[in-house]
């Protein structure tokens, strides 16, 4: 009994980082398909796509150069070059896997 307490125990305590990984993780993801999918014509906009720690277990991904939203959703002159949404959307979708890979260690199973 008093191994499965400390098991439990560190399992707990590791949740706050683990969270904090795989945030991390999904984040990166998704900011490596943005910029890999950014329309380069001077490298700005690929230069200026960022992650940002916003809290324990969040991140934010951020495009700070000032033409990334008319690239993204197109003007009446040009067309829409979506790339930032896919990116996130490709973290979106590798956050399970990630999540079963951190979390693994504790689930009991090999």
């Amino acid at each position: 009994m008093h191994y499965e307490n400390r098991r439990l125990r560190a399992y707990i305590d590791s949740l706050s980082q683990r969270g904090d990984t795989i945030a991390e993780r999904v984040g990166r993801v998704a900011e490596v398909s943005a910029k890999s999918r950014a329309h380069v014509v001077t490298g700005e906009m690929r230069d200026k796509v960022h992650l940002v720690k916003t809290g324990e277990g969040k991140r934010q991904l951020r495009a700070d150069a000032g033409h990334s939203g008319f690239v993204e959703f197109g003007t009446v002159d040009r067309p829409a070059h979506p790339w930032f949404i896919p990116g996130l959307e490709d973290g979106r979708l590798a956050a399970p896997q990630i999540a079963r890979e951190e979390l693994k260690p504790f689930s009991g199973s090999d």
